[in-house]
C-alpha cells in the first residue's frame, strides 16, 4: 500500500496524543477551516441585542437554500405544533391518462426496446421507472377521484 503525503494538511496543526506526536494532522474538506466554534460564535454574538439578532435569522433565512429555510421553519415553529408537510397535488386524470396511454402506444409498437427516434435513447434505459410513476400516477388520480365522490356523497349534494 502507498503512503499519500501530499495529504498533509501544511497549517502546522499537529494531531493530540503519544501517537500523534510530530504528525501533522488533515483538515477535513467537508468542514471550512475558518468556521468558528460554538464558544465563538456565543461570544461573537453576545454583544448583539434582541433586534440585532433577528436581523442577522431573518437575512439567513432570506438568502439560504430550501433545506436551511425548512430547519429555520421547524426550529420557530412551537413544540407542541406538528411539522407540516406541504400536500402533494393530485395528479390530473385526463392528463394521466394520455401519458399512460402514449406509453402503451410506444411500448406495443417495440419502441422502448428498439432504436425508435419517437424515444429517447436514455428513456429506453429508464422505461422502469417510468412505468413505476404512470402506475402511482394513476393509482393517486383513482384515489382522488374516488375521494372526491365519497365527500360529495357525504354532503349529499351529489
Amino acid at each position: 500500500m502507498r503512503r499519500i503525503r501530499s495529504m498533509v494538511a501544511a497549517d502546522g496543526v499537529t494531531l493530540p496524543g503519544p501517537a500523534g506526536a510530530d504528525r501533522l494532522a488533515l483538515r477535513s474538506g467537508a468542514m471550512p477551516a475558518n468556521r468558528m466554534n460554538r464558544d465563538e460564535f456565543y461570544a461573537a454574538m453576545a454583544p448583539h441585542d434582541d433586534a440585532r439578532l433577528r436581523k442577522i435569522l431573518w437575512t439567513v433565512y432570506w438568502r439560504g437554500n430550501v433545506q436551511l429555510r425548512e430547519r429555520i421553519e421547524d426550529e420557530l415553529r412551537p413544540q407542541d405544533q406538528p411539522k407540516v408537510k406541504a400536500k402533494k397535488e393530485l395528479p390530473d386524470p385526463a392528463g394521466v391518462l394520455g401519458e399512460v396511454t402514449t406509453f402503451v402506444e410506444l411500448a406495443k409498437d417495440g419502441a422502448y426496446m428498439a432504436g425508435d427516434r419517437r424515444v429517447h435513447h436514455t428513456e429506453r434505459s429508464r422505461w422502469r421507472h417510468t412505468f413505476r410513476r404512470l402506475a402511482a400516477d394513476a393509482l393517486a388520480a383513482i384515489r382522488g377521484i374516488a375521494g372526491c365522490r365519497v365527500a360529495c356523497i357525504a354532503s349529499g349534494q351529489c
